[in-house]
Order: structure tokens, then C-alpha cells, then sequence
């Protein structure tokens, strides 16, 4: 499929998925999501498997706004894509602020990256996604681990079979051996980087600089759990891992979205966060 058509029509795909959000429209967002979908949220037991876990998940989080006289208002900063050589899978990268509302006035707003893997089979759904929220700045999410509120994400249930897919068995080799990582980075445009700290957003070559840097200061980087994460169509993989980063460790968790080019399998997307209460973030807004 040529790599403009995929393109917009992933855009496509995750505008119709914001309109469809609020009011909650459970047969539009189940047009849009794969049957086996597999969602990532900012809770710490935030692991949805399966269309039926990720619908339900959604349904709580609107309904609560709606039993606080509230709606939800999504507005994009603009979306990032990139497409595998086949043309049957994208993966994307939004940050949006999310607003809540009453009576047609803002409450409050939050900034919530999201990124997500598409894959074409007739139609373009959502095959895997991530969303969550960042911390302002470092300092303020290293005062909370401090406090010891940094809660570590549930640990995630084994894939059935025998692997998960060729990426993890890269992705362990490096954390075995950090000085890897960096190469594991595409290093074309459409690649993005995204850590849990607001500035932290790198595109293209950016992402692999950061890692180089990084992988020069710290040099534990632990799997806490099985990995979980799947192959989609012939050249696309996803893979979610919980990866205790540092001395003393910092509980993060990792979505990366994987391309197969003529070098190899490649990391075109990672998003990495630890948990936050998208309610309890939310700051008043203006």
C-alpha cells in the first residue's frame, strides 16, 4: 500500500477514535480496534487484553467524567507517523491535551501521549496502544519516587505460546548488555523517542543520540515480569515490557513498536512512562 495512503488513513482511524470517546459510542470504537488489541493506560493495573478488556477500560474512564457533570475534549498537537516497508502497518504518536468540561467551560486539562500501532486487514485498526501521562519535569517525578508514591505497573501475563516475537529476544539481549540499545533505534524521521518527563520527546536521529547518551550514566536496566507483545503482519511487531531503570530503580514501562527493514528488526517507536492518576494530574485550567 503506498506509504501516503496508510498514512492518512491511520490519521483517519485515530480522529474517528477521539470523536468516538465522548459521548462513549461502543460501536464505533470497536470498528476501530483489533479483536486481540492490547492497550497500555497510565494506572499501574492499566493492561488491557483483548477488545472486550480495552472497551470496558474506556467505558470507566468516561463514565467517570460523565458522574462528575463532565465531558472530555481531545485537541491533537499533531500526529507523527511513520509505515513499515510493506504498507500494512503504521504507528503513531499524538500529544494531546486532554480537557474536562461543564456547561461548556473548562475544569481541567492534562498533556497525555499516545502511541499506538495500526495494522492493515481490510480495514485499518488499532492493533496496539499506549497512552499516559507525563510529569512536568524530572524534579517532580523524582520527588515522588522518593516518597516512595511511585507505583510500579502490574506485572504482565505470559503470551501464549512459546515467544513472543523476535524484537524481545533483541530487546533482552540489550538490557543484558546496554551499550546495545542505542542501535536497536531506527534513525529515519518517522521515529520517535518519548520518555516520562514532558520535554522528553526526540524524533528521528534524536532518539538514538538520547540513548547513546543515557546508556554512558546508567547501566541497570531489569525486566521485571514477562515481556508481552506480538508480530502483526509480515514486517511490524509490538512489544510491552516493565524495565526497573537505575540504582536505586525507577519502575518504568515500556511500549516500543518494531519495523523489520533489510538490516534487521528495528525500534520505530519508544514510549516509556511510569504511573500516573491522569485525575489526580489534571491542573485547573486557565
Amino acid at each position: 500500500m503506498n506509504a501516503v495512503v496508510a498514512q492518512e488513513a491511520s490519521r483517519q482511524v485515530l480522529n474517528r477514535l477521539y470523536r468516538a470517546l465522548m459521548p462513549f459510542d461502543e460501536p464505533e470504537l470497536r470498528q476501530l480496534l483489533r479483536s486481540d488489541g492490547f492497550v497500555l493506560t497510565p494506572l499501574a493495573d492499566g493492561v488491557c487484553i483483548g477488545i472486550d478488556e480495552v472497551i470496558e477500560d474506556l467505558r470507566r474512564w468516561c463514565g467517570a467524567l460523565g458522574d462528575r457533570g463532565e465531558r472530555l475534549q481531545l485537541r491533537s498537537a499533531g500526529v507523527v507517523t511513520g509505515v513499515s516497508p510493506s504498507g500494512t502497518a503504521v504507528w503513531l504518536f499524538d500529544r494531546v491535551t486532554a480537557a474536562a468540561t461543564r456547561a461548556g467551560e473548562g475544569v481541567c486539562g492534562i498533556e497525555i501521549r499516545v502511541t499506538a500501532l495500526l495494522v492493515y486487514d481490510a480495514e485499518w485498526r488499532v492493533a496496539a496502544a499506549y497512552w499516559s501521562v507525563p510529569y512536568e519535569t524530572q524534579e517532580q517525578q523524582d520527588r515522588v519516587k522518593a516518597t516512595g508514591k511511585l507505583v510500579p505497573g502490574i506485572e504482565f501475563p505470559q503470551n501464549a505460546g512459546s515467544s513472543t516475537n523476535a524484537a524481545a529476544e533483541l530487546l533482552a539481549a540489550a538490557l543484558a548488555e546496554p551499550r546495545l540499545l542505542p542501535d536497536l533505534y531506527a534513525m529515519d524521521s518517522s521515529h520517535v523517542t518519548i520518555g516520562s518527563v514532558a520535554d522528553e520527546v526526540f524524533l528521528g536521529p534524536a532518539g538514538h543520540a538520547a540513548w547513546s547518551e543515557f546508556v554512558q550514566f546508567v547501566d541497570s536496566f531489569e525486566l521485571r515480569g514477562p515481556m508481552r507483545g506480538a508480530t502483526v503482519g509480515s514486517d511490524a511487531a509490538w512489544l510491552a515490557a516493565n524495565i526497573d531503570v537505575g540504582q536505586p530503580p525507577t519502575p518504568y514501562r515500556f511500549f516500543y513498536v518494531w519495523a523489520r527493514y533489510q538490516e534487521g528488526w528495528r525500534i520505530c517507536i519508544s514510549h516509556d512512562a511510569v504511573t500516573r492518576d491522569p485525575f489526580t494530574a489534571g491542573a485547573p485550567t486557565p
